[in-house]
């Protein structure tokens, strides 16, 4: 199940694909990478095979590569591992929001039913 087919970062549409091969990113081992952004052509690139949730935090991560490089962190001396730490607690936030509100909405809807 595709998540979505584009997003737009700071009115710049990204375009979101799924694949079932390995998803490469120069430098890593194929095997260890669930979704890669890639600035050049405005994709984002996710592991067809994960569940909704995992998907869903991966394609979170990803948009937070997508929002530092519309910003122009590309262009500072941001290494690669304080931008994982910013995209990984940026998504990690945003999954535990979506998490809270679809259990208070989920919570009321029975309860009006009740």
């Amino acid at each position: 199940m595709t998540l979505v087919a584009r997003v737009k970062v700071f009115g710049q549409t990204v375009r979101v694909f799924e694949t079932s091969d390995k998803v490469e990113k120069h430098g890593f081992d194929p095997e260890h990478v669930n979704g890669v952004f890639d600035p050049e052509h405005n994709i984002i690139v996710l592991k067809s095979n994960l569940k909704h949730r995992e998907k869903f935090r991966i394609f979170l991560h990803e948009v937070g590569h997508a929002l530092l490089s519309r910003l122009g962190m590309h262009n500072t001396t941001l290494g690669h591992n304080l931008e994982e730490l910013i995209v990984d607690s940026y998504a990690t936030l945003l999954v535990e929001a979506f998490e809270i509100e679809l259990k208070h909405k989920l919570k009321s809807a029975r309860q009006s039913h009740d």
